[in-house]
Formats: structure tokens, C-alpha cells, sequence
């Protein structure tokens, strides 16, 4: 009962922990629309949309497969060596991007330390990976909820009293590493000793086996994001504005989503190493209408209220949208459903077919945004992302049911 009880709350915690950081965005994006106009929300709005992407690589896959290492395969300090050298890629990456993107001072400025603020997010994955994995759901929430708590506060005070996105974001940075150190680094010393960071024999493994992970992430975000960079292109700062508020839904969806099944991939690996195929894929049809019921409500208020709830929360009028926002929010559904496949075929240990499938998309999506943004603006955006992830998910289905098949042909069946 006790250990029942001790779960329940640490699961408690660790939505709580996703819902700030997923809300963490929003409402920053919300304080500078509300100070600002919106192609100034729009060139924040970009410039997170890219950092987002590059911490992606100083995750370098390292975290989920950190998390999912139920047998130990590595010890603290190979995962700690890899993230040091994702982080340094990370942070080169961006460098090289500021050199070759013709974006205004301005952007250049908030990508610069957006990117340094996803760096330290990135870092702090290490520990609530850690947590995670240890089945300490509480500590990895409770990390994650006050980090990104104080780092919000941190925004709040200082863009309504400088009214300056710079020094806003340049405080968060500072913010979240102490709060890193206090909340992530300092609980973790009864799980990881001193030698366990002198350690570094399996750093390469873990970036070799992590790769494809990183890369499905990378191409994930990429897919995710691929209409507001196409809008970039073709389009301008204000209209950048007007799509990213509306796209807000989609992240909203998918953290309810998240913090539902992700607690559950223990036991869906479980389920692999024992052969019982038949509760595999009862887990999944359960998850799956969980998702769908969220899509459908989240659809059915969208119609009725959903850009007056946006126009409350960000201040700009969104009366026009609300066609695009139901469409987004039927995509964000579909990108709900292909993050619970992609946790699935890391399960599975498949992620290099998996991969495949993302660059695919993620090609396929550069091509119809191009096209479908070209011609009807921000509805194209909104078609174009619902499109590729409707297809992903059918893509990434295949691959599921061709997986367990083969995992299961070397283990003896039990559907009891």
C-alpha cells in the first residue's frame, strides 16, 4: 500500500513537473505578446522554435535512452560524459547558425541565450533521467516543476519591468542553472558517488547507441516546427506571430498526453522481455483512446472558444483563426499518438528503422508546407502539419506491428 501510495504521488509530481515546462513556454511566449507587438512575438516565437530544435541535439537522445536503461547497461558517468560533448555540439551548431541565418540583431539575440537556456534544460535531463529511471517520479517532478517555476518568475519580472527580451531571457539563464544545481545536481548524491563522474568508458557507446535516437528527435522537432520555418521563408514576423499563438493548442495536447502513458513504457517493456503480446497492444489501444478522447474535447472547445481563450491569454485578436486552430489541434492529436509510438520503438530497440521514417516525413513536410503555405498562408501551415503527422502515425504503426512480431518470435508467447 505504501509503495502504491509513494507512486501515486510521485506520479502526481511528475505531471505537474511536465505541465510547467510545456506551460513554461506559452506563457513566456504570452508575457512578450502582451508587452509587445506581434512581430516582435514573432521573432521570439522563431528564435524558441530553433533553440528548441538544437536541444534536441544536446539531448542527443542520451535522456530517453538513460531512462529506459532499466538493466544499468551504463553507469552515471558514461551518460555524463556524453551529455558534456551533445552540450558542446549543441552550442556549435547554434554558433554556426548565427553566422549563416540573415535574421536581425534582435533574433540573433534570442536565439543566442534561448539556446544557452535549452543547454542547462538539456543538462538537467541527466539527473531527472536519473530520477526517472530509479522510479523516484516524485524528485524528477519536483525538479523539473520548481527549475522551470522559478525560471518563469524570473521571466515575469524582469520583461514587465525592463521591457526587454534580452535581459528576460539572459536572467532565466542564470535562473535555471542555480536551480539545476539546487534541485537536480545536489538530491542526486545518495544515486551517483564522486568516482561515478571520473567514469567515462562508455561515453561513446552512449552516443553511438543514443545517435538514432538523436536523430528521430531531431527530425521529430524538425516535423513539429517545419511550417513555422517554411513560414520564415516565405512569409514575415507578423504572420509568424499570428501561427505561432495558434499553434499553442498542439503542445497542450501532447503534454496530457505525455504524462499518461510515459509512466507506463516500464511496463510495456515488460510486456516485450515476457512475450505477452496481447496485453502489448491492449496497453496501446487503451493510450491510444486516451489521446483521442483528449483530441476530440480539446476539438469540440477549440470551435467554440478557442480563440476567445487565446485572445485572453496572449491579447491578440484570433476571430479569423479558429478554423486554423481546430486543424491544429486534430494535427496536435496525431503528433500525441506518433510520440507514444516513437517511446514504443525505442522499447522495442528499433530506433534506427524509426529514423528512417522521420527523415522521410520531415522531407515530405518541407515539400507540401512550401506548397500549401505558398497558397493559402497560415491554413496551409495548419494542413500541412496535421497532414504529415496523420501519415507518420501510420508510418510509425507499420513498423510497431513488424517490430513486435520479430521481438516476439524470441520469446515464448504468453497472452495470460
Amino acid at each position: 500500500m505504501n509503495f502504491l501510495i509513494k507512486n501515486a504521488k510521485g506520479s502526481i509530481w511528475y505531471a505537474l513537473g511536465k505541465i510547467m515546462f510545456a506551460l513554461s513556454w506559452m506563457l513566456m511566449l504570452a508575457m512578450v505578446s502582451r508587452t509587445s507587438d506581434v512581430q516582435v512575438t514573432g521573432e521570439f516565437a522563431l528564435a524558441y522554435t530553433i533553440a528548441s530544435l538544437l536541444y534536441f541535439v544536446g539531448l542527443f537522445g542520451v535522456n530517453h535512452y538513460q531512462m529506459l536503461d532499466y538493466q544499468k547497461k551504463y553507469n552515471f558517468g558514461s551518460y555524463f560524459y556524453a551529455k558534456l560533448l551533445s552540450s558542446g555540439l549543441m552550442l556549435l551548431f547554434c554558433a554556426v547558425l548565427l553566422l549563416i541565418l540573415p535574421h536581425t540583431f534582435e533574433r540573433k539575440m534570442y536565439m543566442m541565450l534561448l539556446t544557452v537556456y535549452m543547454m542547462v534544460n538539456s543538462f538537467s535531463e541527466l539527473y531527472q533521467s536519473l530520477f526517472f529511471r530509479e522510479n523516484n517520479f516524485a524528485r524528477c517532478g519536483q525538479s523539473m516543476f520548481f527549475r522551470t517555476l522559478i525560471s518563469v518568475v524570473v521571466f515575469a519580472v524582469l520583461t514587465y519591468s525592463t521591457n526587454n527580451i534580452a535581459i528576460s531571457i539572459a536572467g532565466i539563464v542564470f535562473a535555471n542553472l542555480a536551480a539545476t544545481f539546487v534541485l537536480s545536481v545536489l538530491p542526486s548524491k545518495n544515486l551517483v558517488s564522486a568516482n561515478d563522474y571520473l567514469d567515462s568508458k562508455g561515453t561513446f557507446s552512449v552516443l553511438r547507441e543514443s545517435f538514432p535516437i538523436c536523430v528521430t528527435m531531431f527530425f521529430s522537432s524538425f516535423l513539429l516546427n517545419c511550417s513555422k520555418y517554411v513560414i520564415d521563408y516565405l512569409g514575415d514576423s507578423t504572420m509568424q506571430g499570428f501561427y505561432s499563438i495558434v499553434f499553442v493548442p498542439v503542445q497542450a495536447i501532447n503534454l496530457l498526453s505525455y504524462i499518461v502513458f510515459l509512466p507506463a513504457l516500464n511496463q510495456y517493456a515488460r510486456y516485450i522481455e515476457k512475450g505477452q503480446k496481447r496485453e502489448f497492444y491492449r496497453m496501446i489501444v487503451s493510450h491510444s483512446s486516451i489521446i483521442a478522447a483528449i483530441t476530440v474535447t480539446s476539438v469540440i472547445v477549440s470551435y467554440f472558444f478557442g480563440a476567445d481563450l487565446l485572445r485572453i491569454v496572449f491579447n491578440v485578436e484570433l476571430t479569423q483563426y479558429v478554423a486554423e486552430i481546430v486543424i491544429t489541434v486534430i494535427g496536435g492529436g496525431f503528433f500525441a499518438l506518433s510520440t507514444l509510438l516513437y517511446c514504443l520503438i525505442i522499447v522495442l530497440h528499433e530506433q534506427k528503422k524509426m529514423s528512417f521514417c522521420y527523415i522521410i516525413f520531415s522531407v515530405f513536410s518541407i515539400i507540401i508546407s512550401l506548397a500549401a503555405i505558398n497558397f493559402i498562408g497560415i491554413t496551409g501551415a495548419a494542413v500541412s502539419f496535421m497532414l504529415a503527422h496523420l501519415l507518420l502515425c501510420i508510418a510509425l504503426a507499420i513498423l510497431i506491428l513488424r517490430c513486435v512480431r520479430s521481438n516476439m518470435q524470441k520469446v515464448p508467447m504468453k497472452t495470460e
